[in-house]
C-alpha cells in the first residue's frame, strides 16, 4: 500500500491517497471533521449487515442512485421512471413506475376475464379517478320513437363504446335503439326481427365473441329461438337453445374465469333445470340446480370477484328463508340462510361497490320499508341498514356504480314520479337523495348503465320509453376511466 499525506503538527493525517486497496479493522471509526472520502471506483461497504446512522441528515449526492433488492420488504424498481410517471404498489409490496394519459389513471384495470383480479388493485386504481364533485340530472330530448314501456336494462359494448337498451315492450318493433357514447345520441338501428312485448330483460356482454346476450322473459323463453345482438356488425341474430324452457328469466350475469353468461331464473325458478350460455362458443347448456326457489324467484344477479360467486337478488324469494348463489368454480347453486326481515317482491337488481366489497340490493317492493340490504362480499352475510331515505312500494329498478364519484345511482321506478330520487355513496353507505328534474312516469325506469366514454349515468327508459324526455346523470369529475373497467363483470349488467 503506497500513502501520500500531508500532516498537521499533531501528526494526523489531513489528506490521503491510497494507491491500492486498505483494510480498516476498528470498533468505529471517528471524525470531528466532515469526512470525505472520494473514488473514481465504486465505493462499497459490504457484509452481513451494514447500518448508516446520523442525528442530522444524510445527503446522497450523485447522477444517480441504485436501489436494488428491497428496502423494508418492498421490492423497488430497477430503474429510474420518466417525467410525469406515478409510483404505484400493487398491494403486494411491488413498486413500479406507470404513465397516465389522456385523463386516464392508467393503472392496471381488471380486465373482461378479471383473471388478473384483486381488490387491492381494483382499490388503487378507483382511488385515482374519484372525487366527489357535483354531478347533475339531466332531462333531454331524445328524438326516438319508443314504445311505452319499451326497454329493460342495457349492456355496455366496450368494443363499439355503446350502450345497448334491451327490448321489452319495444320488442314487437323492427327498430330498436342504442345510446352513442361517443355522440351521446340516441340512434334507431334495424333489427328485422318482429317479437312478442316483453320479449327480453336483462343481458349481459360475451367479450369473447363480442355479442350481447339477452335474457329470454317469460314470452321468448317457451319459443325455440332467441337473440343475441353482434357488436361486429350490429345485427341481431336468431339463435336455436335446444331446450324446453317452461319459463323466463330476468337478467344475466357474465362469470369472467368460466367464460359463461348464466341466466337468472324468474318464472324459470321452479323448474328443475336453468341455463347458462357457454361465452366462447355460444352455445345454451342446461344444468340441474337442486334449489328449492319459488316462482319469479329473482331478478337480476350480481358478481362477487373476491368470491367468485354470483349473488341471485331476491325477489318473489325475498320472504324465503334461503337465498341462492351459484359457484362459479364448480356451475353449482348454493342455498343460504339469510336471516334477514323481508317482503316478497324484495328487491330487483343489485350493483357491486368495489371500494367497499359489497353488493347492495336495489329496493323495488322493499322501498317502502325501513330497512334494506346489502351482501358483505367479505363473509357473505346478509347486512340489514336504516336508509333514512322517504320512498315508496316499488321505488326502484336495477341500478349502476359510478366509479368516478363512488356512487350507485338507482333507477327510479315508481319513484320516478315523486320529487326526490337516491343514489347510496359508497364512501359510507348513506342514502342520499337529489332533486327530480323534468316530467317522469310512473315504472319510468328499468335499469341503468355507466358510460366512461362520456362519464355518464344513462337510465334504461321503461314507462318513459314513450316520453319526449329521458334522463342521464352527468359528473363533472373530469377524470375518466377505461372501458374495461366499465365492461367488466363487476359493472356490466342489468
Amino acid at each position: 500500500m503506497a500513502v501520500n499525506a500531508k500532516t498537521q503538527r499533531e501528526g494526523r493525517f489531513v489528506h490521503v491517497t491510497v494507491a491500492s486497496s486498505i483494510n480498516i479493522e476498528s470498533e468505529s471509526i471517528i471524525s470531528t471533521k466532515p469526512l470525505i472520502i472520494n473514488n473514481d471506483t465504486p465505493l462499497q461497504f459490504t457484509g452481513a449487515n451494514v447500518s448508516i446512522t446520523s442525528p442530522g441528515t444524510i445527503t446522497v449526492t450523485a447522477s444517480s442512485v441504485d436501489l436494488d433488492s428491497t428496502l423494508d420488504g418492498y421490492t423497488m424498481p430497477s430503474v429510474d421512471g420518466t417525467s410525469g410517471q406515478m409510483l404505484i404498489t400493487d398491494g403486494d409490496k411491488t413498486l413500479s413506475f406507470i404513465t397516465p394519459s389522456a385523463g386516464i389513471a392508467n393503472l392496471s384495470a381488471p380486465n373482461l376475464r378479471m383473471s388478473d383480479y384483486t381488490q387491492a388493485r381494483l382499490t388503487a386504481y378507483l382511488s385515482t379517478i374519484r372525487d366527489d364533485n357535483e354531478s347533475i340530472l339531466v332531462s333531454y330530448t331524445h328524438g326516438a320513437t319508443v314504445l311505452e314501456n319499451g326497454y329493460a336494462g342495457g349492456v355496455y359494448s366496450p368494443a363499439q363504446n355503446i350502450i345497448y337498451m334491451v327490448p321489452s315492450g319495444q320488442s314487437t318493433q323492427t327498430t330498436w335503439h342504442y345510446i352513442d357514447c361517443e355522440s351521446d345520441t340516441v340512434k334507431p338501428f334495424a333489427t328485422g326481427v318482429g317479437l312478442d312485448a316483453g320479449a327480453y330483460a336483462g343481458g349481459a356482454y360475451a367479450p369473447t365473441l363480442n355479442r350481447i346476450y339477452m335474457a329470454p322473459a317469460s314470452v321468448q323463453a317457451v319459443l325455440p329461438n332467441w337473440h343475441y345482438i353482434d357488436c361486429n356488425s350490429l345485427s341481431v341474430e336468431s339463435y336455436a337453445h335446444g331446450f324446453v324452457v317452461p319459463g323466463g328469466y330476468t337478467g344475466a350475469v357474465y362469470s369472467p374465469i368460466q367464460d359463461v353468461i348464466y341466466l337468472v331464473p324468474a318464472e324459470n325458478a321452479t323448474s328443475a333445470t336453468w341455463h347458462y350460455i357457454n361465452g366462447a362458443n355460444g352455445v345454451v347448456n342446461e344444468y340441474t340446480h337442486g334449489a328449492t326457489a319459488v316462482a319469479y324467484a329473482y331478478s337480476g344477479g350480481v358478481y362477487s370477484p373476491t368470491q367468485n360467486r354470483i349473488y341471485l337478488v331476491p325477489y318473489a324469494q325475498g320472504d324465503q328463508a334461503q337465498w341462492h348463489y351459484i359457484d362459479c368454480s364448480d356451475y353449482s347453486v348454493v342455498a343460504y340462510t339469510h336471516g334477514a326481515t323481508v317482503v316478497a317482491s324484495a328487491y330487483k337488481g343489485g350493483v357491486y361497490s368495489p371500494t367497499q366489497n359489497r353488493i347492495y340490493m336495489i329496493p323495488a317492493g322493499q322501498g317502502a320499508e325501513l330497512q334494506w340490504h346489502y351482501i358483505d362480499c367479505d363473509d357473505g352475510t346478509v347486512v340489514a341498514y336504516t336508509h333514512g331515505a322517504t320512498t315508496v312500494f316499488f321505488a326502484y329498478a336495477g341500478g349502476s356504480y359510478d366509479p368516478t364519484q363512488n356512487r350507485i345511482y338507482m333507477a327510479p321506478s315508481s319513484q320516478g314520479i315523486e320529487a326526490q330520487w337516491h343514489y347510496i355513496d359508497c364512501d359510507d353507505g348513506s342514502v342520499v337523495a337529489y332533486d327530480r328534474t323534468g316530467s317522469t312516469a310512473d315504472g319510468a325506469y328499468s335499469g341503468s348503465t355507466y358510460s366512461s366514454l362520456s362519464n355518464r349515468t344513462y337510465f334504461i327508459p321503461n314507462a318513459q320509453g314513450n316520453r319526449a324526455n329521458w334522463h342521464y346523470i352527468e359528473s363533472t369529475n373530469m377524470k375518466r376511466v377505461s372501458s374495461r373497467l366499465a365492461a367488466s363483470a363487476m359493472f356490466n349488467k342489468l
